[in-house]
């Protein structure tokens, strides 16, 4: 990267993402028992919810960088903390996810969850462009961070789910 902006930024990139991968400290094991990882690491669904609830919290903070100008600290500050929660949120949803599938089918089954997760995002960028032009940069941000609120709540409900399933026999 060329010029200090772009080097700030993907150094704070790297970092961040590889500090987030490394905090949730979870191993999928692709046991054939579904809930085997969640109850191996009862932290899993507690930690998906904290990156849910982070990464929300961060497009605010891309909401308020919208109102700085230009602010290179406050800018690598919004970029790591962003990527710092989106690291926690992917390997927590890596772990979850792996610990749904089974063995036999674990390929397929993640390649199916994983491109389910991403579709809603895909159908709503193309949209993005004109909502901004609407309503500009800040109140985007906002709305995106509002668009978390769902993720938490299903969070949430995984958690308490988890926390009332049997044990397997």
């Amino acid at each position: 990267p060329e010029g200090p902006v772009a080097q700030a930024v993907a150094l704070a990139d790297k970092l961040e993402a590889l500090a987030g991968l490394f905090g949730v400290g979870a191993q999928p094991t692709g046991d054939k028992d579904p809930l085997r990882l969640r109850r191996a690491a009862p932290g899993v669904l507690r930690i998906l919810m904290l990156g849910a609830a982070l990464s929300a919290l961060t497009n605010l903070l891309f909401a308020w960088l919208a109102t700085r100008g230009h602010d290179l600290p406050a800018l690598v500050f919004a970029i790591s903390a962003d990527n710092l929660s989106a690291g926690i949120a992917s390997a927590a949803f890596v772990a979850y996810l792996s610990g749904l599938t089974n063995v036999a089918y674990s390929a397929t089954q993640y390649a199916l969850f994983s491109s389910f997760m991403a579709l809603p995002g895909k159908i709503l960028a193309g949209a993005s462009g004109w909502i901004v032009e609407s309503i500009g940069f800040p109140l985007f941000f906002v709305y995106t961070a509002a668009m978390g609120v769902p993720a938490i709540v299903l969070a949430l409900i995984l958690l308490r789910r988890q926390n009332t399933a049997p044990a397997p026999r």
